[in-house]
């Protein structure tokens, strides 16, 4: 504890950037309990993008119980994301942030298809260096792709 304070928690979180270059997260307080809230389990994923330079070629920006799938081409660039909904029910929609799309020149959508709607196109937006693709609902324990490269 902090002298003067009743509580023994004090610096929960950090970045420590060693002599050698390596950047390491250091979370504190019990981070691997089995109930991680979506803010925390962004916070990790943030910090992971952090440490490893944006090497997450995809990350969901909406809170929800989903486990990403990407796939990338020989170059590192990214063909496809799939979506998996891990809960017992629809997920809502979805933002999807993409780095490093394989698109073609002028592509302005990305084809997805899941396993209880029919394929459709949807657009993207640049945000930076990033994409963004909004992402239909998925249905309970369903899985949904979005193909950036392919005819």
């Amino acid at each position: 504890a902090f002298p003067g304070e009743d509580h023994p928690f004090g610096c929960a979180d950090a970045i420590v950037h060693t002599s050698n270059g390596a950047r390491w997260a250091v979370f504190g307080h019990n981070p691997w309990n089995n109930t991680i809230s979506s803010r925390r389990r962004a916070q990790i994923i943030a910090a992971a993008d952090y440490i490893s330079d944006r090497a997450l070629t995809a990350v969901l920006d909406t809170p929800a119980k989903a486990q990403l799938l990407p796939r990338e081409n020989k170059a590192g660039q990214l063909t496809s994301v799939s979506i998996v909904n891990l809960t017992v029910g629809a997920s809502g929609t979805l933002l999807l942030r993409m780095r490093n799309p394989a698109l073609r020149e002028g592509q302005t959508t990305v084809l997805f298809c899941s396993m209880t709607t029919a394929p459709v196109h949807l657009p993207i937006i640049r945000d930076g260096e990033d994409y963004l693709v909004t992402i239909p609902s998925l249905d309970a324990y369903s899985i949904g792709t979005v193909f950036v490269a392919g005819d």
